[in-house]
């Protein structure tokens, strides 16, 4: 497989009182995309999403280049892959040490 890196995950109980709290610290910060939910935003060159600890667990994201090689590693891992808002698709695995990874693909 290979991958870049895409995100880190940090949960919240409280989508929009975590953006505002990055942003006290980096001005800088671009919020692409904010719901109630879940939120994605940019700051120091690297991207972080905020989710909802009963939707996602805290993770890192890796990108796949294609949908093929995406399917291939869901197989591998007999993972299921899951449709996104925002047309990405990915599914999680763990490490050995119980670290969550996403592997994700974007269209």
């Amino acid at each position: 497989m290979i991958a870049t890196f895409d995100h880190i995950a940090l949960q919240s109980n409280d989508i929009a009182g975590s953006i505002a709290f990055y942003q006290s610290m980096f001005p800088e910060l671009l919020v692409h995309f904010q719901d109630e939910t879940w939120a994605i935003v940019t700051f120091a060159d690297l991207k972080v999403a905020f989710v909802k600890p009963d939707q996602h667990p805290q993770h890192i994201a890796l990108r796949v280049r294609s949908r093929p090689e995406l399917t291939e590693e869901s197989t591998k891992s007999a993972s299921t892959i899951k449709k996104h808002r925002d047309d990405s698709e990915s599914f999680y695995v763990k490490d050995p040490f119980g670290n969550a990874i996403e592997i994700v693909y974007y269209p």
